[in-house]
């Protein structure tokens, strides 16, 4: 595993200096790493396009929605709340329609849901 920053370095080659050796060696030679990681998350919200949009743009119950179900890619709330709101730009209900489309396909009420158990089903059949 590489470096992640600075901080994790130093705090490595201190108290783990068996590990250190290891991420160094996949660490690049003379990568700039960030002073901390939560520097790197907030420079990687900061390249989600609509990141700096204010919140006042959305509607407040789709925002907050968005950055839950977001967990999913990050645990940094700045980066959820930046796809969050790439989402929403595109489509203001994007997480009610996603909650609307999960619920479908559980009932199997949807073809792309009925494709993939034909398709399951068919694989089956044919070993």
């Amino acid at each position: 595993m590489p470096m992640k920053s600075q901080a994790q370095r130093a705090y490595l080659h201190i108290h783990h200096p068996e590990i250190a050796a290891r991420w160094e060696a996949h660490t690049p030679k003379g990568k700039k790493l960030p002073e901390h990681v939560k520097k790197a998350v907030d420079e990687l919200a900061a390249q989600i396009k609509h990141h700096d949009d204010p919140d006042s743009m959305y509607r407040a119950d789709q925002l907050a929605k968005g950055i839950e179900v977001e967990k999913e890619h990050s645990d940094s709330v700045p980066v959820r709340k930046a796809i969050s709101k790439g989402h929403l730009a595109e489509f203001g209900n994007y997480y009610t329609a996603l909650d609307n489309m999960e619920e479908k396909l559980k009932e199997g009420k949807t073809a792309a849901y009925a494709l993939g158990v034909n398709a399951a089903l068919n694989s089956m059949t044919r070993r």
